[in-house]
């Protein structure tokens, strides 16, 4: 969008007769609002290779492609993943997108073909919520015992602390689906595939209105791993306390 001028009218005084007209006022610029430069988008249909609809649809949530916003800070390149994408009952999948997508798709559906079905396997991930207190020793619950280890780590680094569970969860889901759950303080969402024997965990953890963790991370199955830290009051009148994310995951074949 161009930007607008403003023109003040230009105002004349005739106050004597020697009076000179009013000089006219500066020009003023409105705001720019942002603008999307749009793509042209093309609609066509494709045939999923074999039965392998659910492997297509992963491989197309991975696509995605540039758009540009213009504002009044200048002009900025943003990706837009490729969500108008319609897989049918008959084996086909249409798609509505720029050029450039279709030019690459059958090179992508060949691949597919090619390559030795992928084996859809289950993965189950456990989630361990733990409050750490400063403490003279580190001690943990033994409700904790499972990451033991991993705590004892974590008090290497923190000082010595008194791991208390605040809360456990496990989600289990076919792998390349969304998987969400809801605890007493603890809501987690999840999406777990496995590539080469490890798993890539997206997951999404809220801790009533204070904790919110939102990452993406690669594990060896059976790893587990301290995710992050949030500050979060347990109780009620009690400054906030550190609460440790702790995640394992585990392929199910």
């Amino acid at each position: 969008m161009k930007p607008t001028t403003i023109i003040a009218p230009l105002l004349v005084a005739c106050l004597a007769c020697n009076s000179k007209p009013a000089a006219e006022a500066p020009a003023a610029e409105a705001p720019v609002a942002d603008s999307l430069h749009t793509r042209k988008l093309t609609l066509r249909t494709y045939q999923v290779p074999g039965d392998r609809t659910e492997e297509m649809q992963r491989i197309i949530e991975t696509l995605s492609y540039p758009i540009t916003i213009v504002s009044a800070n200048g002009a900025q390149t943003q990706f837009v993943p490729l969500s108008n994408v319609l897989f049918t009952s008959d084996g086909s999948f249409i798609v509505n997108a720029p050029q450039e997508i279709h030019d690459g798709l059958p090179a992508v559906i060949e691949a597919v073909k090619r390559s030795e079905p992928k084996t859809i396997s289950m993965v189950r991930v456990d989630y361990w919520l733990v409050v750490g207190r400063p403490a003279s020793e580190t001690n943990v619950d033994p409700s904790l015992a499972p990451i033991a280890d991993a705590l004892n780590s974590v008090a290497e680094k923190t000082g010595p602390m008194d791991f208390v569970r605040f809360e456990t969860m496990q989600l289990q889901a076919i792998e390349g689906k969304w998987a969400q759950g809801r605890g007493l303080h603890t809501q987690i969402k999840q999406k777990a595939t496995v590539e080469n024997g490890k798993v890539v965990l997206q997951f999404e953890i809220e801790t009533g209105d204070k904790g919110r963790i939102e990452t993406e991370l690669r594990l060896a199955a059976g790893q587990i791993a301290v995710l992050g830290q949030v500050g979060h009051n347990t109780e009620p009148q009690v400054s906030p306390e550190p609460v440790f994310y702790i995640a394992k995951a585990e392929i199910l074949k």
